[in-house]
Order: C-alpha cells, then sequence, then structure tokens
C-alpha cells in the first residue's frame, strides 16, 4: 500500500530464457567483472505524499551447470555505480534461497516522486548459453505518510536533547517558548 513495485526486465545484454515460474536468461557476460547490459531489474516507489525506507532487500536465484559465478547487486540511487553487494555463486545448479542485501541510510527517508531501481548483474559465467534465474523477490522496509514520518518528526521537533551521542545523564531543555 501507498507505493508501487515496478515489473522486473532484463537489460539487453540478455535473453529470456526457459525457467517455470521465474525471470530467466542466458547470454550473461563471461568477464571477470559485470558488464552494464546484463542485469535483471525492478524498482518501488513511495505514492505522493509518502516517504520509502528500505531495510533489505531479498531474492532466491539458481544457475544453470554453466551460469554465472558472481552477481552484483546495484542500485539507482548513485546511477549504478558502486556494488551494494556481491555474491559467489556455487559451482552447481541448486536453488539458493533468502540472499539478502541490506540497505543502508541512504535508503532511508526516500521522498514520493524518487523511483528506486535494483539491478542483479551477472557475470563470470561458465558458458554464454548458461542461464541464471530470480525468482521471490522480497523487498522489506515502510512507507509512511510524509507529515508523520521520522524526518517529519524531527522537522517539527522543539527541543534539544544532548550530549548525543550520551550514554547515561541526557539534557532535554525546550528549543523554544511555545
Amino acid at each position: 500500500a501507498n507505493g508501487v513495485i515496478g515489473s522486473i526486465s532484463r537489460g539487453s545484454g540478455i535473453s529470456a530464457s526457459s525457467g517455470a515460474n521465474t525471470f530467466a536468461a542466458s547470454g550473461f557476460t563471461t568477464s571477470a567483472t559485470p558488464d552494464p547490459d546484463d542485469y535483471f531489474q525492478f524498482s518501488i516507489q513511495a505514492n505522493t505524499g509518502y516517504v520509502l525506507n528500505l531495510d533489505s532487500v531479498v531474492v532466491s536465484e539458481r544457475r544453470s551447470n554453466t551460469g554465472i559465478r558472481k552477481f552484483a547487486v546495484r542500485s539507482s540511487l548513485d546511477n549504478f555505480t558502486s556494488d551494494l553487494t556481491v555474491f559467489s555463486v556455487p559451482d552447481d545448479a541448486n536453488y539458493r534461497t533468502n540472499q539478502q542485501v541490506a540497505l543502508g541510510t541512504s535508503f532511508k527517508n526516500i521522498p514520493s516522486g524518487t523511483n528506486v531501481e535494483f539491478r542483479y548483474l551477472g557475470y563470470e559465467s561458465e558458458s554464454a548459453a548458461g542461464t541464471w534465474r530470480l525468482d521471490s523477490i522480497r523487498i522489506y522496509g515502510t512507507i509512511l505518510d510524509q507529515a508523520t514520518s521520522v524526518s517529519a518528526l524531527y522537522s517539527k521537533a522543539k527541543f534539544n536533547v544532548y550530549p548525543n551521542p550520551g550514554s547515561y545523564n541526557l539534557v532535554i531543555e525546550s528549543a523554544t517558548s511555545e
């Protein structure tokens, strides 16, 4: 509720392949570095008047016997320039569940109108004909009303708390005469 999750899509460097109830592709690079066109992508955005706070993204994945050996996860918040994390994929065709990417503070208080895209770039494929598939994509976080979000509450605060950080004794004083 109060947000939109976009459809999953593929980059122009890979081709659709069969995989029952999954999003699968072949044609991933055999290079030791990601090809910027070899990815799966999906997005999330808060509706007008809401703020997006993302905690993590979790997927399940599986490669064929000649599929990728690594995948990197990147986001549009830095124009896909840095890896949020890199996963090494075992040399088998087993199904791996709950591949989690913990998201940091740059994924907090994202205003409505900001479309956050995630790219899963597969690489080090053992063969260009090898396949890789994603399944069970889950995005964890909250979408809050902008007026009651944490950042809105802090901006409306009329008191000071110090020292910050503190451990035992904190001073709370009014910042205004209201």
